[in-house]
């Protein structure tokens, strides 16, 4: 996480020089390595060295996007590798119980938690914890590369964008909380309305009453569609926020620096960087708060597995054997 928040903020920050350079050339001689070499009199940005500048920033940020692929993939597999650690460990503990448990307990139930809730966990809680910590760092870096360049507009725009993110969540967390309370309720009863109804098809048909069955199940997925059609639409609303906030951040910006007297030339370049690192801001606050949204979601699934594995009455059992995946260890 470290060294992809590290190239995020250098890739925002090699703008500050290049764009400087093509600007006003005159700043190569503030360089002790080059300013001897350089000769006397105008400057001028010839196209070869525009091409230059142009294809370094092209293979800076070809390589950036190796490495954050790299790091993608080490997510990826510690959240799965976790996700079927946790499902062994809950479907194990349901066999360690004893047969009065399951004498009182619906199987859909059971079901629902080896399968359903370990996913959710591992999405709503292990990619979307990660994702939170990985964007909270990008912001961080990113906010203090702004501030060592402009003070005043930086901490302004970081707090404008801040205060959408949070309190569009302080909204909403009730909310969501409560439907992931009640999501899980109507996955457990799609699962049962299913067992019952295939499991006991010819005494259906006997009955005629596959219609009843149907409209028990229909109930069940519309409870789920009701659901996740919410969660998910509330999802997309602090990205529309953001976007116009960021653009009033980087008016701000052009006024302020206007209004201290500053040169177009001196200007642009500043401009520029933070146009960009609201590019990159703005994705990642939205990343933030969806994460947040998702953790929110999924703490009562995360509840119920933590519920479920703390009842386990059986002896420990030993360590998995390793997976691997096209040849290597997990």
């Amino acid at each position: 996480l470290r060294g992809a928040t590290s190239r995020e903020t250098v890739g925002i920050g090699r703008l500050v020089p290049l764009l400087g350079l093509l600007s006003d050339p005159v700043i190569l001689r503030w360089v002790p390595v080059v300013a001897g070499r350089l000769p006397d009199g105008e400057l001028r940005v010839t196209a070869s060295a525009a091409l230059a500048v142009g294809l370094a920033v092209i293979a800076f940020y070809v390589v950036k996007a190796g490495y954050l692929a790299w790091v993608v993939r080490r997510q990826m597999a510690f959240a799965y590798g976790v996700q079927a650690d946790v499902s062994r460990r809950v479907f194990e503990s349901y066999l360690s119980r004893p047969y009065s448990f399951h004498v009182g307990t619906n199987s859909s139930c059971l079901i629902n938690n080896s399968l359903g809730e370990v996913q959710v966990f591992t999405n709503g809680v292990l990619l979307a914890g990660g994702s939170l910590v990985a964007e909270a760092l990008v912001r961080v870096s990113v906010s203090a590369l702004l501030v060592a360049i402009e003070p005043v507009a930086a901490l302004v725009s970081a707090i404008a964008l801040g205060a959408v993110a949070l309190g569009f969540y302080a909204v909403v967390r009730r909310r969501l909380r409560l439907w992931g309370e009640r999501r899980p309720v109507y996955e457990a009863q799609r699962l049962q309305h299913l067992q019952q109804g295939l499991s006991s098809i010819k005494e259906l048909i006997l009955s005629g009453r596959e219609l009843e069955f149907v409209r028990r199940d229909d109930e069940s997925n519309r409870g789920v569609a009701g659901i996740l059609n919410r969660e998910k639409a509330l999802a997309q609303v602090p990205l529309l926020g953001l976007e116009v906030c960021a653009v009033r951040s980087v008016g701000f910006v052009v006024v302020l620096l206007l209004g201290q007297g500053r040169e177009p030339s001196d200007v642009v370049p500043r401009v520029a960087v933070f146009a960009a690192a609201c590019f990159r801001i703005v994705p990642s606050l939205n990343r933030m708060s969806n994460s947040l949204h998702s953790l929110r979601f999924a703490a009562p699934a995360a509840a119920a597995l933590d519920a479920e594995l703390s009842r386990s009455s059986g002896p420990p059992s030993p360590p998995p054997v390793p997976m691997r995946w096209a040849g290597r260890r997990w």
